[in-house]
């Protein structure tokens, strides 16, 4: 899915419950506030910058990924229809 227009991904993401994690803040965030805007819901967005976690790297990735997910709030719905700045 790796060449997949974003809507599509997140489409998909939506589609299975499951938040996206891009890499791709600009456009992600423009087509979130397209979504908004249409009153189109899906269930979060994880936005990564390079400046925090290199792309070239999985393992810090996978490190913060865990520590939000481990002071997430329990609810499955937690970051519906919101984006968030991976740390």
């Amino acid at each position: 899915m790796r060449e997949a227009p974003d809507e599509d991904l997140l489409i998909f993401a939506t589609s299975q419950r499951r938040s996206l994690v891009t890499y791709n803040v600009r456009d992600f965030q423009l087509l979130m506030a397209d979504w908004h805007r249409a009153g189109k819901h899906h269930s979060g967005i994880i936005f990564v910058s390079e400046k925090s976690v290199s792309q070239k790297r999985v393992g810090p990735l996978v490190r913060a990924l865990k520590k939000l997910l481990d002071t997430a709030p329990r609810s499955p719905d937690w970051l519906a229809d919101h984006g968030l700045f991976l740390k």
